[in-house]
């Protein structure tokens, strides 16, 4: 069966659990949150789910060399990077934009787990929401990170983690959810 034909990258399943301060803050609703950023390798994240069977068809077909593309600060990339360096294949990374001074960050982590990096020179860019009305000078995602970080002890990347739990935030605020719904965050590391 083509499920079974994988190779063991993380910890899994991830935990699932009951965020209470929150809980106790949004009155109505009980919040849980599945933290796949706990999957192990580099940090994490719900991309090992999918290189478990990619880099095992790889590795049963005898390819020794992974290629992948993304931005300067993907998960995938760090992820990518982190299980070639697992299973001995040679990783190549082709990055957006130019190559920074200083690497950081996811960048700086697939330098470490010995990709091989190239940069395209195309500015591939997330768009990162700049709206800091009523914010304190802090953008969405660093409120959403900031919440989570001082309330559940929980981190959150600053890209699509923070803008969907910014997003449930917004829903809880503004009553969106019925009360009395049970609600699962979906940490993806």
């Amino acid at each position: 069966m083509i499920l079974d034909n994988k190779i063991n990258l993380g910890f899994l399943p991830t935990p699932l659990q009951l965020m209470a301060r929150l809980s106790e803050k949004y009155p109505g609703f009980n919040i849980f949150i599945k933290q796949d950023d706990n999957t192990g390798l580099a940090s994490g994240g719900n991309k090992t789910r999918k290189l478990e069977y990619l880099i095992q068809e790889a590795l049963s077909h005898n390819c020794n060399t992974i290629i992948t593309a993304g931005a300067q600060q993907s998960n995938h990339c760090r992820q990518t990077a982190a299980t070639c360096a697992a299973t001995g294949l040679e990783c190549h990374l082709m990055l957006g934009g130019t190559e920074p001074q200083k690497y950081d960050g996811n960048l700086l982590l697939s330098h470490l787990l010995g990709a091989n990096i190239h940069f395209n020179g195309e500015n591939r860019k997330m768009p990162i929401s700049i709206d800091k009305a009523e914010t304190h000078g802090l953008s969405l995602e660093e409120v959403a990170m900031k919440e989570l970080a001082t309330m559940e002890g929980i981190l959150l990347d600053p890209v699509y983690t923070a803008r969907a739990f910014h997003g449930m935030l917004d829903y809880l605020k503004n009553k969106k959810i019925p009360s009395g719904s049970k609600i699962l965050f979906w940490h993806t590391g």
